[in-house]
C-alpha cells in the first residue's frame, strides 16, 4: 500500500515498501493519481516514478526498470548504446 503525504488535496510525495513489484506500485499510484485527478511522485528503490492521471501503469513501471538498471551500472561503464565493436575507432 502506499503511504500519501500530502497538503489539502495536493499530493506532494508517496513512498512503498522496497519488497513490493514495481508494477504494482505504479499501478497502485495511477489508480490514486486517477481518483484524485493529481499527480504522485513515490520514491521507491532510492528512485522515483512520476504517475499522473491517465499514465500507463506499465509504462511507469518499464521506465522505472530502465533508470534502475542505469543507476545500477557501475561508475565508469560505457551504456550500451556507446559500447563500441571490436576493431571499430573512435
Amino acid at each position: 500500500m502506499i503511504v500519501i503525504s500530502g497538503l489539502r488535496w495536493k499530493v506532494l510525495a508517496a513512498s512503498a515498501p522496497a519488497c513490493c513489484d514495481p508494477a504494482d506500485v505504479c499501478r497502485e499510484a495511477v489508480e490514486h493519481c486517477n481518483a484524485l485527478r493529481v499527480g504522485i511522485d513515490v520514491s521507491f528503490r532510492d528512485n522515483i516514478i512520476e504517475a499522473r492521471p491517465g499514465s500507463d501503469p506499465a509504462q511507469l513501471a518499464d521506465i522505472f526498470e530502465r533508470r534502475a538498471a542505469e543507476l545500477a551500472k557501475p561508475v565508469g561503464s560505457p551504456s550500451s548504446d556507446h559500447v563500441q565493436s571490436q576493431g571499430e575507432r573512435p
